[in-house]
């Protein structure tokens, strides 16, 4: 097999990959080979600029993000932590949930 039919292949194999794009419009569509493509799924990086548990709310980058208490998963060095680790000046990655319509509910935060 040739280089170009090994490269032609693999477009294929892509192109016929490719999954329909989500409905939220709230999330960041991106060019992507000359797609578009959603970025909900990618970890987000920032400092937490504030936290409230008693909101359940974080601001991070000027955002205003929410977390449920009881389904957040935080990990601080390769280990299940708590978010209580998490307060004003953390730097944090964290990836929100995909099954909400507001892409604003975090569902996994790493502490830094």
């Amino acid at each position: 097999m040739s280089i170009s039919s090994q490269a032609m292949t693999i477009v294929e194999r892509r192109e016929s990959s490719t999954r329909p794009i989500s409905s939220v419009a709230t999330n960041q569509l991106v060019m992507q080979d000359g797609n578009m493509a959603n970025d909900a799924n990618s970890l987000r990086q920032g400092i937490v600029e504030e936290i409230n548990f008693n909101k359940h709310t974080v601001r991070i980058r000027d955002q205003v993000f929410n977390f449920d208490l009881k389904q957040i998963r935080v990990f601080s060095s390769g280990q299940v932590s708590t978010i209580k680790l998490i307060v004003k000046g953390s730097k944090i990655g964290f990836l929100l949930n995909p099954l909400d319509k507001t892409a604003k509910k975090i569902a996994v935060m790493y502490l830094y």
